[in-house]
């Protein structure tokens, strides 16, 4: 299953828990609308995404994989018998702006497919952020609301910055800080 939560406008959380009981290959095609960070949290198992022109992610269990995209073409890959849950924060429009400013936005939508802008653990501050988004009848829409522009701060300062720390330096380029 896949569940949607519009906090903002350009903000959306999206929970999903994939248990299939072969192999399985689902097409993407994300086109318009702009561009589009998403920061996805690995939350058990794992699963790919190859892109039309080669490009390869991995998303597993324990790690923060972000990315960018002004149109996305490929395919979602999961192994059979092995459950997969991810929780996504994509940022696209009016948030983009808002948090990033133009100029960023810019820079990262002058790109064609999937732009790859890091992988790492995800740290045990982000751990306890993603809780309240992970079961939000639990949680006030503030609270909500709260835990995802904090997670979503964590991983944007470097994109904000061109005097980002050396440790989120090391996600990202020269050329894309």
């Amino acid at each position: 299953w896949i569940e949607r939560t519009a906090l903002d406008d350009g903000l959306t959380v999206v929970r999903s828990h994939y248990r299939p009981t072969r192999e399985l290959a689902e097409e993407t095609v994300l086109s318009g609308g702009g561009p589009r960070l998403v920061i996805t949290f690995g939350l058990s198992g794992e699963s790919g995404f190859v892109a039309k022109d080669g490009l390869s992610l991995r998303f597993r269990a324990g790690y923060t994989t972000l990315t960018a995209f002004n149109e996305s073409r490929g395919e979602r890959r999961f192994n059979g018998e092995t459950a997969v849950r991810q929780l996504r924060l994509i940022l696209s429009g009016t948030a983009l702006s808002r948090y990033l400013g133009e100029a960023a936005v810019t820079r990262l939508a002058n790109r064609n497919g999937v732009r790859p802008l890091g992988e790492h653990t995800t740290a045990g501050r982000c751990s306890t952020l993603l809780r309240p988004l992970l079961t939000p009848r639990e949680t006030t829409p503030l609270d909500l609301h709260i835990a995802a522009l904090t997670l979503a701060a964590e991983h944007l300062r470097p994109l904000m910055s061109a005097s980002a720390p050396a440790a989120a330096s090391a996600c990202l380029s020269t050329a894309d800080i």
